[in-house]
């Protein structure tokens, strides 16, 4: 897969993961507590830094060549997306196969939709879940001297209302090439509760307009 660029919204950053990213995560983080008491600062930040470098680090190992995030704290903001970008592998089987009928095997399958971001083709492909559980465990198992100043209040609610989380997946391509093509994962967490529903559709309208926004970078060769 050729190099890409794509907007970066205001307060998100792009990790390319395959280089060092704890320098530019300590920043995101300290943007993401910068609401949180001094005296627990230290704490906090470390326990946020810790799961959130496991993530990527977890992405990394997965194949994501890229991540954008947002700066927003995760324990108590009411939307939070995670857009994780790969490679595509067009083999089934172990034999390759032409990324035309790799989509076209995608949309057999069901719940797929054809998209047309500019000078590409592709699919798209939704699926939602309640993680409900998942938060409130989290939330259970933060220390008490740490969840009290996470916006205890805030942090509370979320708890108890449990997020609804969904998760777009996009396939994207120039067709007749095989270096112009990625996955794209965009997944969204929202707080469960009056307007929820309106805020993921919100949230989810914002990614699909991100990934028309995908660029491939040109190649000097391209212009020999």
């Amino acid at each position: 897969m050729r190099a890409f660029s794509a907007v970066l919204p205001p307060r998100w950053t792009r990790f390319d993961l395959d280089r060092p990213v704890r320098d530019a995560l300590g920043k995101v983080v300290e943007s993401m507590l910068a609401d949180v008491p001094p005296a627990a600062r230290d704490r906090v930040r470390r326990y946020v830094f810790d799961g959130l470098l496991s993530s990527l680090n977890q992405l990394a190992s997965s194949g994501v060549v890229t991540a954008f995030l947002p700066a927003d704290n995760p324990a108590v903001a009411a939307a939070f997306p995670v857009f994780a970008v790969r490679p595509v592998d067009f083999t089934v089987g172990g034999e390759p196969i032409d990324p035309m009928d790799y989509l076209v095997g995608i949309l057999g399958s069901g719940a797929a939709t054809v998209i047309e971001p500019i000078g590409m083709v592709g699919v798209r492909r939704v699926t939602d879940r309640d993680t409900s559980k998942a938060l409130t465990d989290a939330v259970a198992a933060l220390p008490a001297d740490m969840s009290e100043h996470l916006d205890a209040e805030a942090a509370a609610r979320a708890g108890q209302a449990g997020r609804l989380s969904r998760e777009i997946e996009y396939v994207i391509g120039v067709p007749e090439t095989d270096d112009r093509w990625m996955a794209i994962t965009a997944s969204i967490s929202v707080v469960r509760g009056e307007g929820s529903d309106e805020l993921l559709e919100a949230v989810t309208s914002f990614a699909d307009r991100w990934v028309e926004t995908v660029q491939w970078v040109e190649d000097e060769d391209d212009h020999a």
